[in-house]
């Protein structure tokens, strides 16, 4: 199964160390492969260094992309991340 979820970067700092950090160790508890679409450019979620280069500013709009058996869950959980910025 894959999902695709459009999420948005409300935290004011971006996805800078601290956020990149929360959601890497977040993604990193579901097998399902998840990654981060910024402007057609994917990176590896279960990164830091992935993420961190996307270059993600507030008011970016992303695209999470989950595949896998865990998929389905490893989406709501991550989407609910960027809603309440990473807190």
């Amino acid at each position: 199964m894959k999902i695709e979820t459009v999420v948005h970067v409300k935290s004011e700092s971006g996805l800078h160390a601290r956020p990149a950090g929360v959601l890497v160790k977040s993604a990193s508890q579901f097998k399902a492969k998840i990654e981060l679409e910024k402007n057609g450019v994917r990176k590896n979620a279960k990164s830091i260094m992935s993420l961190m280069s996307l270059g993600a500013v507030f008011g970016d709009q992303l695209t999470l992309i989950t595949e896998g058996e865990d998929a389905d869950h490893a989406a709501t959980i991550l989407k609910t991340l960027f809603e309440t910025k990473f807190e």
